[in-house]
């Protein structure tokens, strides 16, 4: 099933009161929708470290495989899955901002009245609104930057976050301090 359909039509009810339920559950769903490419990229990784002439010098010193996983697997392909936890979160970031985009209704239930909704303010509809308000894109021009900016400067933190922690748990990262 695509991911978009997948997103749009699954139902997943969360109640975690810091986080709105509707753009936790994208974000949750995207994850489920992607997990499995991450997984082939690690252990693809992994299996290409284990044929290395350093994992196998290790093995002819005698080093277990706890040894071997903890100092040499483990920190070559966590890198490799912290570039699926990115590729997730953009992904995660594009679909929420394309589905409110293009009108995809999310509107926020309350449990004490009968139905009382509140559209969701996101970054996709922002962009929407100045869109559809200013009839073309050269009429409010302005008003997509922001959003399209705070998207951008997100997923470039994300990916800014990621390779610190890769670098922290780099065998080579000690070395050179």
């Amino acid at each position: 099933m695509p991911l978009v359909i997948f997103v749009s039509v699954f139902p997943l009810n969360l109640s975690i009161p810091f986080l709105h339920p509707i753009i936790l559950r994208s974000v949750i769903l995207t994850g489920l929708g992607t997990w499995s490419i991450t997984a082939k990229l690690v252990k693809s990784r992994i299996l290409v470290i284990k044929q290395q002439g350093y994992v196998e010098a290790a093995k002819a010193l005698g080093a277990d495989d706890a040894h071997i996983a903890s100092l040499h697997i483990f920190p070559e392909a966590l890198r490799t899955g912290l570039s699926g936890i990115v590729f997730t979160a953009a992904t995660a970031i594009g679909l929420q901002s394309g589905l409110d985009f293009i009108g995809y209704q999310r509107f926020t239930f309350s449990t004490i009245e009968e139905i009382k909704s509140a559209p969701i303010i996101s970054w996709g509809n922002m962009i929407a609104y100045s869109t559809m308000y200013g009839r073309s894109i050269s009429h409010m021009w302005w008003a997509i930057i922001p959003p399209a900016l705070c998207m951008s400067l997100l997923v470039i933190s994300t990916v800014w976050i990621c390779d610190m922690i890769a670098d922290i748990f780099s065998p080579y990262y000690y070395k050179s301090k």
